[in-house]
């Protein structure tokens, strides 16, 4: 399980491969569909990890309603 507040694997992974691969490039323009891949996967992953921070972060607010006083 990810845990909050962490770069996902993925992200950090594609992260790392973008780094190489945009060396391949500034030597061999070949390499660019890769680098262009790359960057789509990398826009992906952080999109998932962002929707998943957010979906954690409303069921924080929603414990932290549940867990509030009872104003009646």
């Amino acid at each position: 399980m990810r845990h909050a507040g962490r770069i996902s694997p993925d992200v950090d992974r594609i992260r790392r491969a973008l780094e190489v691969v945009a060396a391949l490039v500034i030597e061999d323009p070949v390499y660019e569909p890769v680098f262009r891949r790359l960057q789509e996967e990398l826009a992906q992953a952080e999109a998932a990890a962002d929707l998943v921070s957010e979906a954690r972060s409303i069921l924080a607010r929603k414990d932290e309603a549940d867990d509030g006083p009872d104003v009646t």
